[in-house]
């Protein structure tokens, strides 16, 4: 899609699901330590999908 490649298009991912405040801390914090150890995150998104 035009969108992944247009000069200055920020594109962000989306979730219309709902979510505690406490959920989202827990994800934060999971995934804050993950990236600090090297490791896959939670949740990322895979461009090689095509998505």
């Amino acid at each position: 899609h035009p969108f992944w490649t247009a000069y200055g298009l920020l594109l962000t991912g989306h979730s219309s699901a709902p979510t505690s405040p406490v959920a989202m801390t827990e994800l934060f914090v999971e995934n804050l330590k993950a990236f600090q150890a090297g490791e896959a995150l939670r949740g990322e998104v895979d461009f090689s999908r095509g998505y």
